[in-house]
């Protein structure tokens, strides 16, 4: 996701909603500009257009994983523009993720039913490579990927730590990488 954070006079602060409130302004077209938006510690985030490059990957990524955890499967399933609430005053939209099936009556599916979560990160990659990854390995999810086409690699992390991923490697676009909870393995780029 691509965001546009802005910036405040000094000595100002933002004002601070819950998801409910933040919902209840969604439900009554408050944002009737149609643009994509996050909740992150209870600030409205605007998340900018996605680029071409953003899209082709993004598209990329999720087929591959759908044609892994498509037809057939019943344990797992590849979603596009999954939406994630962390606490009382986080949501946040994940480009691609695997999910175990959940109860469709969920308002927002649990981060404990992740498996992975795949961002790309054309303009976003420090904020993808922090504070997105710490609210994904707070929230437990095992598998963090993160799709940098400015420099042609894939971040991959895995093994939860002290509310942080352990285990981190690089893989080159066009690299073989191993799909958690399947044999199969896909390339990006």
């Amino acid at each position: 996701m691509n965001d546009v954070t802005f910036k405040l006079p000094p000595g100002e602060t933002p004002a601070r909603f819950t998801i409910d409130e933040f919902m209840e302004f969604v439900a009554s077209d408050v944002f009737k500009g149609g643009e994509k938006l996050e909740l992150v510690d209870g600030v409205i985030v605007s998340m900018s257009p996605a680029q071409s490059t953003h899209m082709l990957l993004q598209r990329q990524v999720f087929r591959a994983l759908d044609a892994i955890f498509g037809d057939g499967r019943d344990d797992y399933v590849a979603h596009f523009e999954l939406t994630l609430q962390f606490g009382k005053a986080t949501l946040r939209d994940a480009d691609v993720a695997v999910v175990k099936l959940f109860d469709t009556s969920v308002r927002f599916p649990d981060p404990a039913t992740v498996l992975l979560i795949v961002e790309i990160s054309q303009s976003t990659l420090e904020k993808d490579l922090n504070s997105k990854r710490l609210d994904y390995a707070g929230a437990g999810i095992p598998h963090y990927w993160v799709v940098d086409p400015n420099g042609r690699r894939v971040h991959i992390m895995s093994t939860i730590t002290d509310g942080d991923y352990a285990e981190r490697r690089l893989a080159a676009f066009g690299e073989a990488i191993a799909v958690p909870g399947s044999d199969e393995t896909i390339a990006i780029g």
